[in-house]
């Protein structure tokens, strides 16, 4: 009777530590999912699973790719000792050579400058000083792509998702604005308002848009939501009401013709950001299924992540960028359920 017992507690026991350890991966098991996109990347690579992706055969610091890339691994604590350094050793060296140029990165696309500050902080660095001008000063990324962008044109130029980063950047960096700023926090935040249209999208080059954008602009806003400012707390209400609109029956959000892997995921950021758990929130629940439910259905084999579903019905190849933005927007939920906090720019959490 005595065994009996306690082969009874054992496996009470082994199932606690179980449910204990699913918890812990998030609520649907998500860090094997998060694992298998490093894996699928690296097979991309053409590299070995115990090499970075700092060997990876795309790898070219400074390229949209890459750096993008080599955020979602740093953030989600899969590449080994010193991939960080080399890393921003190697696009130290690409941001030098490309100030070298008469355009620099672009000469009308400040995320290029956005986005490489995002990459630098998540590796550790710091972007107000990095790499050096023809004259040898130090590079401030922060000052030169957002407060004193001077290249071709306004600062939005290339849309509003020039806004949406700078914004990010600021708030991830902590950065303070210079004394002789030409975009100022405020006026760029501003801004990006007015590119919100009537029914609560936000739009790239004119009022009202579509999903992508929505969430992309909910993500930046997200830093000033529930902080007194009411401009800020309408258009967060009013941009959630229509991506609970736009999402049709099993989670999903349509983009064209098809759904979109890619809306899923800035949608799932979105959500993240602003402390909604898709799970738990009804305005973000279709047919019984969420976005995380529709997210994970554009999971291939390889484990990598395709863009949307062929005419036969047919999953479409993997890709890296769609990869490593569902697997931001994974990372961003298993934070929010960990710390309650699901920005995933603020990397410092």
């Amino acid at each position: 009777m005595k065994n009996k017992y306690l082969k009874i507690l054992s496996i009470f026991l082994i199932l606690v530590l179980a449910l204990g350890s699913f918890a812990a991966c998030g609520q649907k098991g998500n860090a094997k999912v998060i694992s298998g996109i490093y894996s699928y990347m690296q097979s991309e690579g053409h590299i070995d699973k115990d090499e970075s992706l700092t060997d990876a055969a795309f790898y070219d610091p400074g390229d949209s790719l890459t750096d993008w890339a080599m955020l979602f691994a740093f953030e989600a604590g899969k590449e080994k000792a010193g991939a960080k350094d080399e890393y921003l050793a190697d696009l130290e060296k690409s941001v030098t050579e490309a100030y070298a140029r008469d355009t620099k990165f672009s000469d009308f696309k400040a995320t290029e400058w956005e986005r490489i500050a995002l990459a630098v902080l998540a590796a550790g660095g710091d972007p107000t000083s990095f790499g050096k001008d023809p004259s040898g000063t130090p590079i401030d990324l922060i000052r030169d792509g957002i407060f004193c962008w001077d290249m071709t044109g306004e600062l939005d130029w290339q849309g509003s998702n020039a806004l949406i980063y700078a914004l990010l950047v600021i708030n991830s960096a902590g950065a303070e604005e210079p004394g002789d700023a030409t975009y100022t926090e405020e006026s760029i935040l501003e801004k990006l308002l007015t590119y919100q249209g009537d029914d609560g999208s936000f739009g790239l080059a004119a009022p009202g848009g579509d999903v992508d954008m929505t969430a992309m602009a909910l993500q930046a806003l997200a830093c000033y939501y529930s902080t007194g400012r009411e401009d800020v707390d309408q258009a967060v209400e009013r941009g959630l009401e229509f991506l609970s609109n736009q999402q049709v029956k099993g989670g999903y959000y349509r983009f064209g013709d098809g759904y979109s892997c890619e809306s899923c995921a800035q949608a799932i950021l979105a959500m993240a950001a602003l402390g909604i758990d898709p799970e738990k929130d009804e305005r973000f629940m279709k047919a019984g299924k969420s976005a995380e439910d529709a997210l994970l259905s554009f999971r291939n084999e390889d484990g990598g992540f395709g863009t949307g579903f062929e005419k036969d019905g047919s999953l479409m190849k993997s890709e890296i960028e769609t990869s490593r933005q569902a697997g931001c927007a994974l990372l961003a939920l298993e934070k929010l359920r960990k710390t309650g906090n699901g920005r995933f720019y603020d990397f410092d959490d």
